[in-house]
């Protein structure tokens, strides 16, 4: 418990700090440029699905089934396997600036941010594999929490260092930090690295494995990153300040349940599932539902006590006049988290297919729901069309899952 109490004190530090970002952000910069630094962000996270295109899924699922004297075996191939992706994948990145997708001036650090992230991001769930969880929390605090520790007195005491270049500078020194301190971790791990054991076989097979999450995850991203994008269309990028700002903060306040519940659970979950242990599986699963539920609602109530004090001081008329907004925000998440039950399992079982087809469903639902407040919902402002259609989706997805999670274990009882 200690552990896990230290681990849950890291990360909560991390996800602390960029609470604060946001909120400063918010009251120290124009609402255009949180807007700005939304897109980038949405961009980033959609942009490194390409260079992963999913590949843990089946390497970090395969490293749990292992001895630990084969995992630099997974690892090496692993790394491999990514730079066919990058020769690939990093020229279309360019498009993003010949079509002027990206605010003028912000393209270097979307690519180089993009760079980074993805191999921190890489580096993070390997660590939580590996079942290294506070080294995992180390690497997250590098990446999102220490450096805005060091560019919060910048921006709040000089005035001269309140501009979004100073920001996504500290973000980038941050996250080279922590793939520095991540490779170093990881090396230090395996004793027998093997640089020589390319296994063509095993990376097609990785491949196989990936196009089916990597078209599902791209699709259920792409509601992530398109709600902004269809914003600004419909509004303006201040707009977009309002939305990611509520949006941020709840996302933000849910790391604490994935940093408390979900990276400790469902590694042994997928574990004893692969292993047929049944009766542990079972006793595991009920465990995480009632974390999950605990945390929810403690995460609920805590945001809906502290966002009235939040607003009042940022003091900009336009946060407090959307703030229902906040409301739908809260639902989503709530609703997100909780959809971790149900696809912990469905990982686990290896229904990839089932997970595919929930995926793309959602993406297909988000974009009917748009046209739906878009064509009937016209003096409905843009900002509440959006958040309903993303909250709606993510129910959708919630009943989806639960409706695998029965079908699929009823269908196994049968057959046991």
């Amino acid at each position: 418990m200690p552990f896990r109490l230290l681990n849950m004190g890291i990360r909560a530090i991390s996800m602390l700090s960029k609470f604060l970002l946001i909120v400063y952000l918010a009251k120290l910069l124009p609402t255009a440029d949180l807007g700005i630094y939304g897109l980038l962000v949405a961009s980033i996270g959609f942009a490194v699905l390409f260079l992963g295109f999913d590949y843990y899924t089946y390497s970090n699922r395969e490293l749990l089934s292992v001895s630990k004297d084969e995992w630099s075996s997974v690892i090496v191939n692993q790394i491999y396997a990514y730079l066919p992706l990058y020769v690939i994948f990093i020229p279309i990145a360019f498009l993003l600036y010949f079509y002027d997708v990206l605010p003028n001036g912000y393209f270097i650090w979307f690519l180089l941010l993009l760079l980074l992230e993805h191999i921190s991001i890489e580096q993070n769930r390997l660590l939580n594999t590996m079942q290294k969880q506070l080294s995992a929390s180390f690497v997250l605090f590098f990446r999102s929490g220490l450096w805005v520790l060091f560019v919060m007195p910048l921006i709040i005491y000089i005035e001269k260092f309140r501009t979004l270049e100073v920001i996504l500078n500290a973000w980038l020194l941050g996250v080279l930090f922590s793939v520095v301190f991540a490779t170093v971790i990881i090396k230090k791990s395996i004793n027998n690295w093997n640089f020589s054991s390319l296994s063509f076989s095993w990376i097609k097979k990785g491949y196989k494995v990936g196009v089916l999450f990597i078209v599902g995850t791209i699709a259920l991203r792409a509601i992530s990153t398109g709600d902004r994008f269809f914003l600004e269309q419909w509004s303006n990028v201040e707009m977009v300040g309002v939305y990611v700002f509520y949006t941020s903060l709840t996302v933000g306040a849910s790391a604490f349940i994935h940093a408390g519940v979900i990276v400790f659970s469902t590694p042994k979950i997928i574990t004893a599932y692969q292993q047929d242990k049944l009766m542990e599986f079972e006793l595991l699963m009920n465990k995480f539902f009632k974390e999950l539920i605990f945390s929810i609602i403690i995460m609920l109530t805590v945001l809906y006590l502290v966002m009235p004090f939040v607003i009042e001081w940022i003091g900009k008329g336009l946060y407090l006049e959307y703030y229902d907004v906040f409301y739908i925000a809260l639902i989503t998440v709530g609703v997100t988290v909780l959809s971790s039950h149900p696809g912990t399992y469905l990982y686990a079982a290896r229904r990839d297919i089932y997970i595919l087809l929930l995926n793309i469903s959602s993406l297909i639902v988000f974009i009917l729901l748009l046209w739906f407040f878009y064509f009937n919902y016209l003096e409905l402002p843009a900002l509440y069309r959006v958040s309903f259609s993303v909250a709606l989706t993510l129910i959708f997805l919630l009943v989806a899952k639960y409706f695998g999670y029965f079908y699929f274990r009823k269908k196994m009882e049968s057959k046991a």
